[in-house]
């Protein structure tokens, strides 16, 4: 009988122990800083038992924050949680402490954080370039809850004749934009261009692929076959060419004719 009482103490106890989870979060400090733009934070949750544990987390911060994480870890598995948080203006300058807490399997973990609002104005904005078509595009992504202005500083490695106007690009907080470049195109270039924007007097540099032929005397035949396949464009404008220089032609010799079989008469006037 007592034999049997130890085997059903035994089997208790490692029922507990495979089963009794433990949240563990590691690899954080507990000092988050964060300046105007998103901020995130990383911890560990490790599962230390041998069972799949059901998983959620919850924090409590001043600002809003989206969190990246599993709601089931496998037994003996580590997993990333990902906490993004972003600032507010409100926020700016003060020093505050929040609290994450973790449930796996039933047991609880807490970890207080200290979140350090910085004040700070950057530039916080992303620029890609590209040509569509004939147009030059500029796509921007502004990183922070604060507004930026982007200027066209210059154009390097085009013509001289290549002229731009001093546009500036306004982006609002998070926003993400696209606006067409006012460039005046001069002589034909096919390369790698370019362009240096302003943004809070830091420099952001793109290069492009520009491919521009300058208009020249077969521009209007070139309008006139802009509906052809490309194909049939030149045939066309070979065409047109040659009928108009027949048509000169046709009418130089007719006003030779005129002239051949239409003399003038000289009269002279005796006084």
């Amino acid at each position: 009988m007592a034999d049997l009482k130890g085997c059903i103490f035994l089997i208790a106890i490692l029922l507990l122990t495979s089963t009794a989870s433990a949240a563990v979060l590691t690899n954080f400090n507990g000092t988050a800083s964060i300046g105007e733009t998103p901020k995130e934070i990383n911890f560990i949750v490790e599962n230390t038992t041998n069972t799949k544990q059901p998983f959620s987390i919850n924090v409590n911060f001043p600002a809003k924050t989206n969190i990246a994480a599993p709601k089931w870890i496998e037994a003996g598995a580590k997993e990333t949680i990902t906490v993004t948080i972003y600032p507010e203006e409100t926020l700016e300058g003060q020093t505050y402490r929040g609290t994450v807490s973790a449930e796996l399997g039933g047991n609880k973990a807490e970890k207080e954080v200290t979140l350090i609002f910085s004040k700070i104005n950057a530039c916080t904005v992303s620029a890609e370039t590209y040509q569509n078509n004939d147009a030059i595009k500029a796509a921007f992504k502004n990183n922070s809850f604060k507004s930026k202005t982007v200027y066209l500083e210059k154009i390097n490695n085009v013509p001289d004749n290549w002229t731009f106007g001093k546009k500036s690009f306004v982006l609002g907080p998070y926003e993400e934009r696209e606006f067409d470049l006012e460039i005046t195109k001069g002589s034909s270039f096919s390369g790698e261009a370019e362009l240096v924007y302003n943004c809070l007097n830091s420099e952001i540099k793109n290069t492009v692929q520009i491919e521009h032929k300058e208009e020249g005397y077969f521009t209007g035949f070139a309008i006139l076959s802009q509906n052809q396949n490309k194909g049939e464009e030149l045939p066309m404008i070979i065409d047109i060419f040659l009928a108009i220089i027949a048509a000169i032609l046709l009418i130089a010799f007719i006003a030779r004719l005129v002239r051949v079989y239409n003399p003038q008469t000289k009269i002279e006037v005796k006084k």
